[in-house]
């Protein structure tokens, strides 16, 4: 006698199905009552007695079941894969939550199907005038109970939907707006294919007890971003697995683009704006310039500068005005091409434009230095070689009247072949004043060992600190401000 290509252990398979655990049972049930045209779905499920749970699951669907083969026949042909906003599409739900039960029945205005203990099943003529009833034994532990009636709750219902005689909570959405989305339709040979298609989105508040989801019309599906603020709801098929509790990673970002597009005013922090999706979000082409501004601004401040490698004076002088210079390592490649794209973020050369060439004519002649200037000055060169390992140190001050005149308004302390800028003694002066200009206080204040809060800013891009400089924990002690022997054979 021929034999069937295959067969299913309903034992293994029941098995297989646990580790999904009981709430799965009503989730399957709940869906295939929301994708017909019922106005409310009651569920319910009994505390376990002798380690058995009773399920029940009464929509009223006016058609009801349109084929009752199909309550037992996996993969059957679904007329929902061709429907890109209904939720099912392999026809192997209530298979598989028979599959946990000891016994069960559903009865439908086509008729009634008894599933025995045994393993086996007949039909019988009781009908429902409209809708369809499930009910069946499974076992669980009060564990399991407890698990599925929380799970329960995570239900977004687009209709009025009981569980044990309670009304599921109403969820209003925080935003509901339109975006492009992958998703699954049936082709000719009713093969589901990939498709890109316009959707409704809405989002919901994560509240404090809760992680941020993505769900399938109102379904949960798997956990999103733990940083995530929103539970997305997505208005069509979602690409699974076969399990349908798991999509891909491109899928993931596709969500966070799309959220971070809509949502990035009220990314507000830079906690905030670090998050793993944020960043993820960041790195794909799809992302709006809009919102890259945003994130840049929620990130590193209003006032933000790219690290210049060739104008080192810029990324200074953006330090001195309390800008933030960004460098390369803080973001990724893909990040820096997204931020440049839409110019979020400006070079400090072209944000402070001060590395040129000197003017002569701006410069203040040694003999015109006050007697302040003359103590300062002689300070810088005692100390510099003390912090760079091998750079002496000649001190140019220089007085512009206007920008473009060689150095900036006020007072510059540059180094031959390093331009060491000490943007701490910036002074708006006029050219009278910065000859007699009063450096004394910050002359004690770097004497009294605190020389690097002024001098650090410069030295992070400039040649290593000296050993002694670089290993210690507090400000420059003042015994160790001695210049050391020059380097005749370097300037």
């Amino acid at each position: 006698m021929a034999q069937p290509w295959l067969e299913v252990d309903i034992d293994g398979l029941r098995q297989t199905l646990e580790r999904k655990g009981k709430a799965f049972a009503i989730f399957e049930l709940v869906q295939n009552a929301w994708d017909e045209a019922a106005t409310q779905v009651s569920v319910s499920l009994s505390e376990p007695k002798a380690g058995v749970s009773v399920l029940r699951c009464v929509d009223d669907s006016p058609k009801g079941y349109r084929d009752l083969s199909t309550t037992h026949t996996m993969f059957a042909k679904s007329y929902k894969k061709e429907d890109p906003t209904k939720r099912g599409r392999f026809n192997v739900g209530e298979k598989l939550v028979l599959a946990l039960c000891d016994r069960a029945r559903v009865t439908s205005t086509s008729g009634t199907v008894i599933f025995a203990t045994d393993r086996t099943r007949r039909t019988s003529a009781k009908k429902t005038k409209a809708g369809t009833e499930f009910v069946g034994e499974l076992q669980m532990t009060p564990e399991e109970y407890k698990a599925a009636t929380a799970q329960v709750m995570k239900l977004i219902p687009p209709i009025p939907t009981l569980f044990n005689d309670e009304l599921i909570p109403e969820r209003k959405p925080l935003k509901v707006f339109q975006a492009k989305l992958p998703t699954e339709i049936a082709d000719d040979r009713n093969v589901l294919r990939a498709r890109q298609r316009a959707t409704e989105v809405r989002l919901y508040k994560v509240r404090s007890c809760e992680t941020a989801m993505l769900y399938e019309k109102g379904i949960p599906v798997v956990e999103l971003d733990e940083h995530l603020s929103w539970h997305v709801d997505v208005q069509q098929k979602i690409p699974l697995n076969i399990d349908r509790d798991n999509v891909s990673p491109s899928y993931a970002k596709a969500i966070y683009v799309t959220v971070l597009n809509e949502m990035h005013n009220y990314v507000a922090t830079e906690k905030e704006a670090t998050a793993p999706w944020v960043r993820a979000a960041m790195e794909d082409k799809r992302i709006r310039e809009d919102a890259v501004k945003a994130i840049v601004k929620a990130r590193f401040g209003d006032k933000v500068a790219a690290y210049d490698p060739s104008s080192i004076g810029s990324n200074r002088e953006c330090t001195a005005q309390n800008i933030t210079v960004v460098h390369g390592g803080a973001m990724s490649k893909e990040e820096w091409k997204n931020v440049k794209k839409a110019d979020a973020i400006q070079a400090a050369g072209k944000v402070c434009p001060v590395d040129k060439p000197l003017s002569l004519n701006a410069h203040v002649p040694p003999e015109d230095y006050g007697t302040s200037l003359q103590r300062f000055v002689k300070l810088i060169n005692d100390v510099s070689p003390l912090l760079l390992l091998s750079h002496a140190v000649t001190v140019i001050v220089c007085f512009a009247e206007k920008p473009g005149d060689g150095c900036r308004k006020g007072i510059e302390i540059y180094g031959t072949k390093r331009a060491l800028t000490f943007t701490g003694i910036w002074l708006t002066e006029s050219a009278a004043d910065v000859r007699n200009v009063d450096l004394n206080p910050i002359y004690n204040q770097m004497v009294e060992g605190h020389f690097l809060q002024y001098y650090k800013a410069e030295a992070r891009h400039r040649a290593p600190l000296s050993r002694s400089v670089r290993d210690a924990s507090s400000p420059v002690p003042t015994q160790t401000l001695k210049p050391r022997p020059s380097d005749p054979n370097h300037l």
